[in-house]
C-alpha cells in the first residue's frame, strides 16, 4: 500500500533521516520504535506527504505521492498526528466530520454524519459528540482525533479509480490515554488490519508494540536499523543498544507475546 524508498531528510544542517526503506502492507500492523530524536515523527510527516524528502521517494499503490490527487489519496490514507493545532471551539462531532471532507463536495450528506457518529462510538467517545473541543481533556481530544482519522477511511473508496486499499498512520496514538483507552485504540487498529487496512504506528511503549504489531522497525537517529530480531537474546541486545538502557525479553503469561523488562538502576 505504502512504501518508503531510500528516503533522506535534512533540517538545516542536521541529517534527520538517511536511506530509510520500509513497506507498509495491507492487513499488517507495523510499529516504528526508537529513542527520542530518531526521526520517527519526521518519517510520519514524509509518509503523509506533509514534508518532501531530500532523497528517495514515497509511493502509494506504486505511484509517487506527488502524482496523486489529494482527495483521492485522502480517501485511502488517514493520519493521526502527535499534536493538534486545532484552536477553534468546534463540537467534537464537527471535528470528526473533518475526516469526511475528501468524500463530499462542500456539504456533508446524511451518510457522513452517520459515519462520524459511528467513529466516535468506536473509540468510546460517543458521549463527547456535543462537547466543545477546547473543553476536552488531552485524552478526550486524542480519541476525537482518532475518530476523525477513522471516519476518513471508514470504508474502501469507491471513486472509480484503481486500488481500494487503505492505510492509517498513527504518531504516538496512545499519548495522554489511560490504560483502558490505550488498549482500546490499538485494538481498533488491529480490527482495521483484519479488514485489510495497513496500519503504521509510532509507539514508545515497547510492550504495547510487541502486543499488537505484526512487525517492528527500529529507527536509530537518522537511519533504519532493521526489523527487530526474532530471537529474544538478540532482540534484547539490539533494543538495549538502541535505547541506551539494559533490557531483557520474556513472555507475557497472559498473551504469550514478547515482553520487555528493565530495571530502575
Amino acid at each position: 500500500m505504502l512504501e518508503c524508498i531510500g528516503v533522506g531528510l535534512r533540517l538545516g544542517e542536521r541529517e534527520v533521516l538517511r536511506d530509510v526503506n520500509l513497506a507498509l502492507t495491507s492487513g499488517r500492523f507495523l510499529a516504528i520504535l526508537g529513542p527520542n530524536g530518531a526521526g520517527k515523527s519526521s518519517l510520519i510527516k514524509i509518509l503523509s506527504g506533509v514534508w518532501r524528502p531530500h532523497a528517495g521517494e514515497v509511493r502509494a499503490l506504486g505511484v509517487p505521492l506527488q502524482h496523486w490527487d489529494r482527495n483521492a489519496l485522502a480517501r485511502r490514507r488517514a493520519v493521526l498526528s502527535q499534536e493538534s493545532l486545532l484552536t477553534f471551539n468546534f463540537r467534537a462531532l464537527e471535528v470528526v466530520l473533518m475526516g469526511r471532507q475528501p468524500h463530499h463536495h462542500g456539504r456533508e450528506a446524511r451518510r457522513d454524519f452517520a459515519i462520524a457518529v459511528e467513529a466516535l462510538h468506536a473509540v468510546g467517545a460517543g458521549m463527547l459528540a456535543e462537547r466543545h473541543y477546547l473543553t476536552l481533556s488531552g485524552g478526550e481530544k486524542q480519541r476525537v482525533h482518532l475518530a476523525r482519522a477513522l471516519a476518513q477511511i471508514w470504508e474502501p473508496p469507491d471513486d472509480g479509480s484503481s486500488g481500494r486499499a487503505r492505510c492509517l498512520l498513527l504518531d504516538e496514538p496512545v499519548n495522554n490515554l489511560d490504560l483502558q483507552h490505550q488498549h482500546a485504540s490499538l485494538r481498533i487498529a488491529k480490527r482495521l488490519c483484519a479488514e485489510g487496512v495497513a496500519v503504521l504506528a509510532v509507539l514508545h511503549d515497547l510492550n504495547l508494540a510487541f502486543e499488537y504489531a505484526d512487525e517492528w522497525v527500529l529507527l536509530a537517529p537518522g537511519r533504519t536499523l532493521s526489523v527487530c530480531p526474532s530471537q529474544p537474546e538478540e532482540a534484547a541486545r539490539v533494543l538495549s543498544e538502541l535505547f541506551g538502557w539494559p533490557l531483557k525479553l520474556g513472555v507475557n503469561p497472559c498473551t504469550n507475546k514478547p515482553c520487555v523488562f528493565s530495571q530502575a538502576s
